[in-house]
């Protein structure tokens, strides 16, 4: 089912976001853009009220030029910044989405499948959001949702 009720939303920290209060935006699904006189990438650190089993993470962003093209998550690595997750430090799993129309809504969206059994004891999740290096690196990424599916 949904974890959204699972993330202790008090603790989660956003590197890299123009907005002032990006957890909060996140948490409501308004638009999180990194910041625009950095590089396009955005880190969300994201600590669970208790652990969890993540199954899947569901991504959307108002189009797909601004979506980010690599998604990497880290289970339970807490003390991570930008250039880490970058590539810096190995990632529990990496992905190259593929977006497609949100459904009911404007926007584009993908689902990716975790492997269930690297994020089993789930405590705090970090999601590294960016461009793969052929592309425009400066570009602001953005995204307005991001749900966590799996158990508690």
């Amino acid at each position: 089912g949904d974890l959204t009720g699972e993330i202790h939303w008090g603790g989660v920290g956003v590197l890299n976001a123009q907005q002032a209060d990006p957890a909060s935006d996140l948490r409501a699904g308004l638009d999180v853009s990194s910041d625009a006189g950095a590089t396009g990438e955005l880190l969300f650190l994201m600590p669970m009220s208790a652990p969890v089993k993540l199954q899947s993470l569901r991504l959307e962003a108002p189009s797909a030029d601004a979506a980010p093209t690599r998604v990497r998550l880290f289970a339970n690595q807490k003390d991570l910044d930008v250039d880490d997750a970058a590539g810096g430090v190995a990632a529990t799993q990496e992905f190259t989405p593929s977006w497609s129309a949100a459904q009911g809504k404007d926007g584009v969206a993908t689902v990716l499948e975790v492997n269930f059994l690297k994020f089993q004891n789930l405590a705090f999740l970090a999601v590294y959001l960016g461009r793969t290096e052929e592309e425009d690196a400066e570009a602001p990424i953005v995204v307005r949702g991001l749900r966590l599916t799996g158990r508690n």
